[in-house]
Order: structure tokens, then C-alpha cells, then sequence
């Protein structure tokens, strides 16, 4: 839906979650554990002409979620990989959606 008017704001915080420089013999390093949490909040406001005259519609989206990723060193390459799974909860439609994630590929 399109609005003439709409405000929007975003909250992020971003945090690490443990330095933990684990091995799985030569084929995993995982170096570091992140983690992060968002809230966005959108208001929007269309005004319509209709039969009985100009008529106002307003609609409003939150959704909040979680992140975390890993940070890894695969086979024994020096370039780190960060990598690591989204999941968004909708209040308006009270629904949960996991979405992956693939942050950093270090080229």
C-alpha cells in the first residue's frame, strides 16, 4: 500500500557473544559468536476520496527479531567467513519467519 505520508524508525544493538576459538580438527575454526536484536516501526497515512467524501486510512508495522552469526575460519583458510540465521516476529500478523544469513565473505 502506498501512503502520502510516512514515518519510519529503526532501533539496533549489536553485541558480541563470546570469543570462543573452537576447533573442529582441520576443518572448522570458529573464532567468535555475535549476536544483535532490532525494532522497526512504521505509521503510515492516506487520505481517499470516497462517496460520503475524503476519508483517512492509517496503518502501522512493527516487527522485531534476533540475530546470530559465526565467525570462521573453514579448512584452515586465513580469510574469515561470517555467516549466521535471522528470525523476525511480525506484530502486526503475529507471525515468526527464520531467514539465513551471509554477512562477510572476506573478498
Amino acid at each position: 500500500m502506498s501512503f502520502d505520508k510516512l514515518r519510519t524508525g529503526s532501533v539496533e544493538y549489536r553485541l558480541p557473544v563470546a570469543d570462543t576459538h573452537w576447533t573442529l580438527g582441520r576443518w572448522l575454526y570458529i573464532q567468535r559468536i555475535k549476536a544483535g536484536s532490532f525494532l522497526d516501526v512504521a505509521s503510515g497515512q492516506r487520505r481517499l476520496a470516497t462517496d460520503q467524501g475524503p476519508k483517512t486510512f492509517r496503518s502501522s508495522y512493527t516487527t522485531a527479531g534476533l540475530d546470530v552469526t559465526f565467525v570462521f575460519n573453514p579448512m584452515r583458510l586465513r580469510t574469515p567467513l561470517e555467516v549466521g540465521v535471522r528470525s523476525i516476529y511480525n506484530l502486526r500478523t503475529n507471525q515468526w519467519e527464520v531467514q539465513p544469513l551471509v554477512l562477510d565473505i572476506g573478498f
